[in-house]
């Protein structure tokens, strides 16, 4: 069984039949971010993760997207009010690291931040210190990122730094 962390903007993800991954559990927000509250991942997100691992998903599969309206919009500074901010706060993480790697033009930096972003939240599911950290260490769970290409319906993998 897996669980797929990814983004909720419309089609922004494969259906579990694409993936062909059999019993497929599916965790969405805008972003596929994680909250964090102080260096604890403290979400509705991680608990809904952990609610499906704890029936049996051995993978997990962080998968960002091309073309991420929301990372779009942080990287323009045009995020809305409301709660919006703090989605800015944990992307804005993603894209100062693709800058120091691409610089500032803006689809690398897109591209890049869109990486990135998978990288940091697999590190913050990675740390979670509750159910999913043991089972790591127990090898009974993987976290994988990947990209997932709207254009061309693949998805490719990301390479461990």
């Amino acid at each position: 069984d897996t669980v797929v962390f990814c983004c909720s903007e419309p089609a922004s993800a494969p259906t579990s039949s694409a993936l062909d991954l059999g019993n497929t559990a599916f965790v969405r927000n805008m972003g596929n971010v994680v909250s964090l509250f102080g260096s604890i991942p403290n979400s509705i997100e991680i608990a809904s993760v952990e609610y499906a691992v704890g029936r049996g998903a051995r993978e997990l599969i962080v998968i960002g997207h091309t073309n991420c309206g929301i990372i779009k919009s942080v990287i323009n500074n045009s995020i809305g009010k409301g709660h919006q901010p703090a989605i800015y706060q944990i992307i804005s993480k993603a894209i100062t690291e693709a800058e120091r790697a691409v610089g500032s033009d803006l689809q690398l930096l897109l591209e890049k931040a869109i990486e990135e972003n998978v990288r940091n939240t697999v590190e913050s599911l990675r740390n979670s210190r509750f159910l999913l950290h043991p089972l790591i260490e127990s090898g009974k769970l993987e976290i994988i990122g990947a990209i997932y290409d709207s254009d061309t319906m693949k998805i490719e993998l990301l390479k461990e730094k």
